[in-house]
């Protein structure tokens, strides 16, 4: 029986030409679906490596970025219906978004912020211990473990618009629990290139000011490891929730007054269901999934409806956008069109709920943040 030789990637095409004509494909993980020689070549590092990195006047490879790709950040100002490039980091930055063993899976990017600076803590980068296994194909599927992207914060100062370095990590840190309160920022639990029970209960506090960090009391919980958790800044108190399930899990509140670590009360805990917010000095929690808007109640212990849309459903990296007003991250459906991008959903909710969609031109949304109004240069809009 004569064996069949492996069928082309892209047909009169030889393979690396082949492989660069896919690797402008916005998801990536889009091609697990359409043959086995696709489904190999999405387990290939090579791919991977090879995205091609967002370029704005090519609309072809707007929502590019699956890779392991340089990151940058862009502005959107809402006067002037514009977006902005910031300005570059101190020195290159990259983090691995997507991996084999995670298909259609974001790794995260995590952020804070204050009034007048954006933090960004912590992601994911391939480590070098390179592990590789054949597969079928021929094809080489990287195996590396992840590990900590960043060995200290990078820091953007909207009043200057600089980019500057801080104070090396005690604990570089990846899928942890970070937020800000008095304009300090307060980093918690994770873990490091390999879990470690005494990291996942540790926390650090980081004065910019000074550029120290500070060792806080451990954590009682170690739950707080498994998923990048954003820490909601409520009456100037750090409150965090382990999952968004009803049972088994965790809240604490971090008080940057005393240093103390307190059990969040039962009610706030359990209707703590998905991603919170505070607007307009209430804190409010999401139903993603059903688009349902509470409201905690202080003094009974317990959360109402406010509201309930399917403007608001499926709403991720949930932040406060001025008054009576959600900014949240809705991405594409998981297998839809590459046409279909990630948008950003601006929900006003003070009177008849409206939504207004930004379609960002630069690529795919990783991390989203509300900051002060800033100084924002012509020469870096987008047009």
């Amino acid at each position: 029986m004569a064996s069949s030789s492996p069928s082309p990637l892209l047909p009169g095409l030889p393979d690396d030409l082949g492989l660069l004509c896919l690797a402008r494909v916005p998801s990536l993980s889009l091609l697990w679906r359409v043959s086995p020689s696709w489904q190999a070549l999405w387990l290939y590092t090579l791919l991977h490596d090879s995205s091609i990195a967002p370029d704005p006047t090519d609309p072809a490879s707007a929502s590019a970025g699956n890779g392991p790709s340089a990151f940058s950040w862009h502005a959107f100002d809402p006067i002037t219906n514009r977006w902005h490039r910031l300005p570059p980091f101190p020195h290159l930055v990259e983090f691995q978004l997507t991996s084999p063993s995670f298909i259609g899976h974001l790794h995260s990017v995590q952020c804070a912020s204050s009034h007048d600076k954006l933090f960004m803590v912590a992601g994911s980068r391939h480590g070098n211990d390179h592990t590789a296994e054949r597969i079928s194909s021929g094809f080489c599927s990287d195996r590396r473990p992840l590990e900590p992207a960043l060995e200290s914060p990078l820091i953007f100062d909207t009043q200057t618009r600089v980019w500057t370095e801080g104070a090396p990590f005690r604990v570089p840190r990846k899928w942890c629990t970070c937020g800000t309160a008095s304009g300090k920022l307060i980093v918690a639990s994770g873990c490091g290139k390999d879990w470690d029970v005494t990291v996942s209960k540790s926390a650090e506090m980081y004065d910019p000011e000074n550029r120290k960090w500070v060792t806080l009391d451990h954590l009682k919980s170690s739950k707080f490891s498994g998923e990048a958790i954003s820490a909601v800044n409520y009456e100037g108190r750090l409150h965090m929730v382990s999952g968004k399930g009803v049972f088994w899990k965790v809240g604490v509140i971090f008080d940057p007054k005393t240093g103390r670590w307190l059990d969040m009360p039962l009610g706030m805990r359990k209707g703590w269901n998905g991603p919170c917010v505070v607007l307009d000095g209430k804190l409010l929690v999401l139903e993603d999934v059903t688009g349902r808007l509470k409201a905690y109640n202080h003094n009974e212990d317990n959360w109402s409806t406010l509201m309930r849309d399917d403007m608001l459903k499926n709403m991720e990296q949930l932040t406060a956008g001025g008054p009576g007003k959600l900014c949240g991250i809705v991405r594409a459906p998981h297998g839809s069109s590459p046409l279909i991008r990630d948008v950003i959903h601006i929900v006003d909710i003070s009177n008849t709920p409206s939504v207004k969609v930004l379609n960002p031109p630069f690529g795919q949304v990783v991390a989203l943040q509300v900051l002060s109004r800033t100084s924002l240069q012509a020469d870096n809009e987008f047009k």
